[in-house]
């Protein structure tokens, strides 16, 4: 018989069928014979399912049911489990309820963690590696064109091998001012082993002489129209001509988020590659680490260097960011765990109290046949049920944060293969945790039931399923749910508070004031007083222009400062225990104080002369508190060693404090600004203001365009368009809300976990001390009486572990760095806040309990011992 019939005539036997080998007989033989008779194939196959079926369904409805249920007990089981769980439900959707706060928590962090580390984009991404060499010190060290080719030579661990560099770039488009596009030059390696082919055109070769450039599908579609026949045009990228051989698939942009690429010519690459590679057939990653370090040490020593080199060999997506994003992620997603294991202790806690309510049933199942490894089985079922219900609310907890995220931080996510979306994947994740959680929150009260003896149950009462220690274990979980969860609602309020409040200063101008970047990367403004005098030609250009308000120039835009220095002033010691604080250091053009509003406190302003002989400085009022204690400034001289190296600057004047943000920390952050002269940084942003900002924007375009049609300009988010300063700082704030809406929802959850904790506990400790409850009730205590009691006892288990979480709360909150000072460390609403809330919840968590023993008939109870 094939294995068809013999799966058919099992699923028979399973059902109860004596002959199920006569049944198959029968079916097999009459198919056989509808298939001689011309019957077509498929039909057959749908009658002989019909008949099995019905087969099947006889021997169900009037077949052996003590032979039946030994064969289908799972079956069985499964459908008693349901019926016990919807009977009494409340029990069973607050043990939900808190697994699905994990769940969806878990199954949030696992999309964001899974969307931030993906593996590359391109065929057989995830066997692309990068090629990291670390020195002595942890520090990255860039690879030449001169490594790279020791490396091919003298390896056989990589089947390919390629490096690449990353630049920005200034582009002429058919039509409008050149753009600013982030580039990457590669040896034709890499085009290879990413086995990506173009879209339209073709892959650079050889013979192209370093000339061929491959543009993306969003430069393709933004400045040419989406044409086909861009292919073999001449476009201007950083003043050198180029012919467009390809234009790539939508969403490549490797290595990070590039725009344009091209081919590394001879001679052309620094000492600042990175390399890529695929590993050979059979080889591992500790060997091609093990003979990339032999090649590179060997280079190393011939030419005369000494320090050591580490060479780590992870996925190209992997430890990005100094694997900052990976780590922080990872450690949430412990966290998470962490907070999942806890919920499966409260859940054993519930079950437990909610197997000792109905334990009477349960010996009774026994009584009559059932084993112990059957009720087992029925309360590993139970668990697992509702687990899973957990798990499908736990799902829509993780698509809705997920979502939120995607809404907020959409298209900025700094990696081109980082995508964070609801998908299958998380689905998956959760209902793994749901089936694992389940069985870990269902195997004690099934273990403790399957040990206990159900007999003496049915003569006296349930009180002793359960071992003595379990009481003072449950108190000490208990506690330590409270604190820790205390201590993550109170910082969970803090920054969220502090990140809520986040909004621009009222006094700070940011509507009307609008930024576009420029970066002199083309060649020839190696030269400082080039990029200088092109300055002061734009300066110039734009006063004449009626179109622009103001231009001015800054290093970093206003509220987005975090380029900063110790300064060492003249006749002032620095403390080597205090040490000296951080000042924020910005360089601007001398109309910078007047477009925001920057009054003069003492001295005088910039001029435009300001830094071409001797070094000066203004700095603001909180540098001359924190750092000179009030002091005079004017005439001081200090030094920014790790940004303008040794040489003195004077301070001329103090302008007053200021801040893009409404935070008083903000405010009183020290600041020293410098001119231009000072330090003329290849990258800047432009700052200007108009009645019309496009016709501004398209104002500042053509004056540089006049002064270098090469040079190219882009907005802060890319591509053409110039924004205003507050709408880069209010997609800044909502990345902080975001984060602080998250955070909040973390100590909630965290909360709500500890208080259904509280809950369970209660409930088991009102059914092991039914006894204890007749008596007083026997003895004249009433109903009210009672639920006073249970009420008391719930809030005495809950005070030492809220106290212990108020304590560690203030001690920890100072050290947060990110509340900005939007926030006091010991805001007292917050911590009252949370004191009532937990009052509140808990009082409220002990009203099921309490109402239950106070519903309780003493003579019953007393009869029952």
């Amino acid at each position: 018989m094939s294995r068809r019939w013999a799966t058919a005539r099992g699923l028979l036997r399973l059902c109860g069928a004596r002959d199920a080998g006569e049944a198959i007989r029968d079916v097999r033989e009459e198919a056989i014979a509808r298939r001689t008779g011309g019957h077509a194939r498929g039909r057959v196959a749908v009658w002989v399912a019909r008949e099995l079926v019905t087969v099947a369904w006889y021997e169900l409805r009037d077949g052996d049911m003590t032979r039946r249920s030994k064969s289908i007990f799972p079956l069985l089981a499964l459908r008693l489990a349901a019926r016990n769980v919807s009977r009494r439900p409340a029990i069973p959707l607050l043990a939900a309820l808190t697994l699905a706060l994990g769940y969806g928590a878990a199954g949030a962090i696992f999309g964001v963690y899974t969307g931030f580390s993906r593996p590359l984009p391109v065929p057989e991404g995830d066997s692309v590696h990068w090629l990291r060499v670390l020195d002595e010190r942890g520090n990255p060290v860039g690879m030449t064109l001169g490594d790279l080719e020791a490396l091919q030579q003298g390896t056989r661990a990589f089947a390919e091998l390629g490096a690449y560099e990353t630049a920005s770039v200034s582009m002429r488009v058919p039509a409008g001012f050149p753009v600013r596009l982030s580039h990457a030059a590669m040896t034709l390696e890499v085009f290879h082993l990413l086995r990506a082919e173009p879209l339209v055109g073709r892959l650079p070769v050889d013979d192209d002489g370093g000339r061929a450039v491959l543009i993306g599908h969003n430069v393709w579609t933004d400045y040419f129209e989406a044409d086909p026949a861009v292919v073999g045009e001449t476009v201007r990228i950083d003043a050198v001509d180029r012919v467009i051989v390809g234009v790539m698939h939508e969403g490549h942009r490797f290595p990070f988020q590039q725009d344009v690429w091209s081919v590394i010519e001879p001679g052309g690459a620094g000492a600042s590659l990175e390399i890529a590679g695929r590993l050979g057939d059979g080889i591992t990653a500790d060997q091609a680490i093990i003979d990339a370090s032999r090649v590179l040490e060997a280079r190393r020593r011939a030419g005369g260097e000494t320090l050591g080199l580490r060479v780590r060999l992870p996925a190209f997506t992997e430890e990005r960011g100094e694997g900052g994003e990976s780590l922080a992620l990872a450690t949430l997603l412990g966290l998470v765990i962490c907070l999942l294991l806890v919920s499966c202790s409260n859940v054993s806690n519930l079950l437990l109290g909610r197997a000792l309510v109905r334990a009477d049933s349960l010996a009774v199942h026994s009584a009559i046949g059932a084993g112990p490894a059957q009720l087992v089985v029925q309360m590993l079922l139970e668990a697992i049920l509702i687990a899973l219900s957990g798990a499908l609310a736990g799902v829509v907890i993780a698509a809705g944060a997920i979502l939120y995220i995607q809404s907020t931080l959409h298209g900025h996510w700094g990696y081109y293969w980082m995508r964070v979306q609801f998908e299958p994947a998380v689905v998956l994740f959760t209902l793994a945790l749901a089936l694992a959680t389940g069985l870990l929150s269902g195997m004690l009260p099934a273990l403790r039931l399957g040990r206990a003896d159900l007999g003496e149950i049915l003569r006296s009462n349930a009180a002793g399923v359960v071992g003595p220690g379990r009481r003072r274990m449950s108190r000490w979980l208990l506690n330590g749910q409270v604190t820790f969860s205390c201590i993550a609602l109170i910082i969970a309020a803090l920054m969220a508070g502090a990140m809520l409040r986040s909004r621009t200063a009222s006094d700070f101008r940011a509507d009307d004031v609008y930024a576009l970047s420029v970066s002199f990367s083309t060649e020839g403004y190696e030269d400082p007083e080039r990029r200088r005098a092109l300055r002061a030609a734009l300066e110039q250009s734009a006063a004449l222009d009626a179109r622009i308000g103001a231009l001015v120039a800054s290093n970093v835009l206003p509220g987005l400062e975090n380029q900063g220095d110790v300064p060492q002033i003249e006749g002032v010691a620095i403390d080597p225990e205090v040490g000296r604080k951080r000042t924020l250091v910005l360089a601007v053009t001398p109309g910078y104080f007047e477009l925001f509003n920057l009054s003069l406190l003492s001295g005088r302003r910039f001029e435009s002369i300001d830094g071409a002989g001797e070094r000066v400085a203004l700095v603001s009022d909180a540098f001359v508190h924190h750092h000179l204690d009030g002091g005079d400034p004017i005439g001081r001289r200090l030094r920014l060693p790790a940004l303008a190296g040794d040489e003195w600057i004077r301070i001329v004047g103090v302008v007053a404090n200021t801040a893009a943000y409404e935070s008083a920390e903000s405010r009183a952050q020290s600041r020293l600004y410098l001119p231009f002269a000072v330090l003329e940084p290849r990258s800047y942003q432009l700052l200007f203001t108009g009645a019309d900002r496009d016709a501004a924007a398209s104002a500042v375009r053509q004056a540089l365009n006049e002064l270098d049609p090469d040079l190219g300009v882009s907005g802060y988010f890319g591509g053409r368009s110039a924004v205003s300063v507050e709408e880069i700082l209010r997609y800044v704030r909502r990345i902080y809300q975001t984060v602080g809406v998250l955070s909040l929802m973390g100590g909630v959850s965290a909360a709500l976990v500890a208080l259904i904790g509280l809950y369970g506990a209660l409930t088991f400790e009102v059914q092991r001390s039914l006894s204890e409850i007749g008596l007083r009730m026997a003895m004249g205590a009433t109903r009210s009486d009672v639920l006073r009691q249970v009420t008391r006892t719930g809030l005495r288990s809950v005070a030492p572990g809220l106290a212990l979480g108020f304590l560690m709360s203030a001690a920890v909150a100072p050290a947060l760095g990110v509340l900005r000072g939007h926030m006091s460390a010991r805001d007292p609403l917050i911590y009252v806040g949370v004191f009532l809330a937990y009052v509140a919840v808990a009082t409220l968590a002990t009203l099921g309990p309490g109402r239950r023993a106070a519903r309780l008939d003493p003579a019953r109870v007393l009869r029952s011992d």
